[in-house]
């Protein structure tokens, strides 16, 4: 794996698992009262492609089992390489309209829709048509190839829970006395001939604040439907409310173990579209739909867990320390290497250094984090530049990363501040269970597996190279100023896709970050995400967000 210039420390071996090991495998738990396939109308065979679109074939109820047993339903390679703004293969991307793959459902993942009366819905891996072996173009298969790495590496797995926030949208009414643009226009979202948000026919249903009562009554019926409906898939939501942008909601969804989330946040934004659409509403998760108001992420809250068990933090059992106190020490006792500056100027800020407003959270007296989850925190933060390809995936993704905006602009980490892009919880001494790294710079537009094995490998490079992360920043970064983020090293992310793509591209550190990446996921499926990314930021020169509106 790759290692960031400039720190001499040696990486440990990754042993990377055999073929075999990968065959497809039972995925989540199946949801309560799921009547057999054969009883249904229909059973939807969902992915989700390298442009985050999820897609679907369709077979009848009755030939299910037939194609769970057999070989699966063939589709043609390119379904991995197609743009959000068309269905044509990306140029480079190794994949084109000759060579099949076959998708099989993942035992266990098949769902009842209730807002589709008949149908089913189950998750698929790709397979090669020839061996009937892993795909090496399977993005599933990828993220269940990188946490095998985790685990055989380094003993440890990783539960993930995340926030789908999205915005509820309603037609424009038509026709003499109707309403103007409301809320799209109020929120500087119209750019076209039509009356809602960029020459569309849809506006945010309210243009209510963040949590505001009145939003959360007025679209109460359908909030609670969604809410039934993701239970009905399995999918445990803990809390909704309304969120900062006209329209916008946030459901945060209960973590489980890390493919198994990512199986559910597909199956959650399906219940959150399906439920909308049964009403006559849409939902977008485009990452900035309105251009003046927030926009919508997808936040993942990743803990690492060792036998059965949290190993994020352990009671100190002493006297309080700061969080500088334990960056030194870890530092300091020769079990790892500070973390340096990747050659792209990126992340990385070497040893800790006080600043105003970087003191001990309130909570965290009595916590002292592992040496493993520093080590892992340090590797997504000196890795966070050239993991935006990956896990903001979109041209909209870089109008959401801006200051004063709940995103995160800037490289930095700190204890429950939600303006840097990587956050760390500090819960009571009796809920050391609960603490977990808040990821920010994670969006709708991102195919979640593909973007949690990025995490995955970043942390992976943090921990083989021992890296240990600068002192946090207890203030937001933007107010730092240049001596103090200096001493941080908290510098600004890159404003475009364009920008990111050269990072990882043209850099020491982006070379082995894709060489890392490469390991992990394999070269076939890097080269058609890549092609993918560099395919939309060209078509984003045209400036037509709109068509992208209800692609997510």
């Amino acid at each position: 794996m790759g290692q960031p210039s400039g720190d001499a420390a040696q990486p440990s071996p990754i042993v990377r698992p055999s073929k075999k090991q990968l065959e497809p495998e039972g995925g989540s738990p199946r949801a309560r009262d799921v009547p057999d396939a054969a009883s249904a109308k229909a059973v939807r065979l969902l992915w989700c492609d390298t442009a985050g679109i999820r897609r679907c074939r369709i077979v009848p109820g009755r030939r299910y089992a037939a194609v769970q047993a057999g070989s699966g339903v063939c589709i043609t390679t390119a379904c991995m390489a197609m743009p959000a703004y068309g269905d044509s293969p990306a140029a480079g991307a190794g994949l084109s309209c000759v060579g099949e793959t076959r998708m099989l459902p993942v035992e266990g993942t098949r769902v009842g829709l209730p807002w589709a009366p008949g149908h089913q819905m189950a998750l698929v891996e790709f397979r090669a048509p020839r061996t009937e072996g892993p795909w090496d173009c399977c993005p599933r298969r990828a993220l269940r190839n990188t946490l095998k790495m985790l685990e055989d590496n380094f003993k440890l797995t990783l539960k993930v829970g995340f926030e789908v926030e999205f915005l509820l949208l309603e037609r424009v009414p038509s026709g003499p006395g109707a309403e103007g643009a409301g809320a799209g226009a109020a929120a500087g979202g119209t750019s076209g001939s039509g009356p809602g948000l960029y020459g569309t026919s849809w506006r945010p249903v309210d243009a209510g604040l963040y949590c505001q009562t009145s939003a959360v009554n007025k679209q109460a019926a359908v909030l609670d439907e969604m809410v039934e409906a993701l239970a009905a898939v399995g999918v445990e939501v803990l809390q909704w409310h309304a969120e900062s942008a006209p329209g916008q909601y946030e459901f945060a969804l209960r973590y489980y173990d890390a493919l198994e989330s990512c199986d559910k946040l597909l199956l959650a934004k399906e219940a959150i579209m399906g439920v909308a659409q049964s009403r006559g509403l849409a939902v977008s998760f485009l990452p900035k739909p309105l251009r003046t108001a927030a926009g919508s992420g997808c936040h993942a809250h990743i803990s690492l867990w060792r036998d059965g068990k949290s190993h994020m933090a352990q009671c100190s059992g002493g006297a309080a320390s700061s969080p500088a106190a334990w960056i030194s020490s870890v530092a300091g006792s020769g079990a790892g290497a500070s973390m340096s500056m990747p050659a792209s100027g990126g992340s990385g800020s070497g040893k800790a250094a006080k600043v105003e407003g970087a003191g001990e959270p309130h909570g965290a007296s009595q916590l002292r984090p592992t040496e493993e989850m520093l080590s892992f925190m340090a590797g997504m933060l000196s890795y966070l530049e050239v993991l935006l390809p990956f896990t903001s995936p979109c041209p909209s993704s870089y109008e959401r990363l801006r200051p004063g905006t709940w995103a995160g602009s800037y490289s930095a980490w700190g204890w429950n501040n939600r303006e840097a892009p990587i956050r760390l919880t500090a819960p009571g001494p009796s809920q050391l269970s609960d603490m977990h790294i808040e990821y920010k710079p994670l969006d709708g537009a991102a195919n979640p597996h593909i973007a949690l094995a990025a995490v995955a490998v970043a942390g992976m490079l943090g921990l083989s190279f021992k890296l240990v992360p600068p002192e946090p920043c207890q203030v937001p970064p933007a107010d730092l100023d240049k001596d103090a983020a200096a001493r941080l090293g908290v510098r600004p992310l890159p404003a475009s896709l364009d920008e990111a793509l050269a990072v990882l591209t043209n850099s020491r550190t982006g070379e082995g970050f894709k060489a890392a990446m490469t390991e992990a996921i394999g070269a076939p499926l890097l080269q058609a995400h890549l092609a993918v990314r560099l395919a939309e930021a060209e078509h984003a020169r045209q400036d037509l967000p709109g068509e992208l509106l209800l692609r997510y």
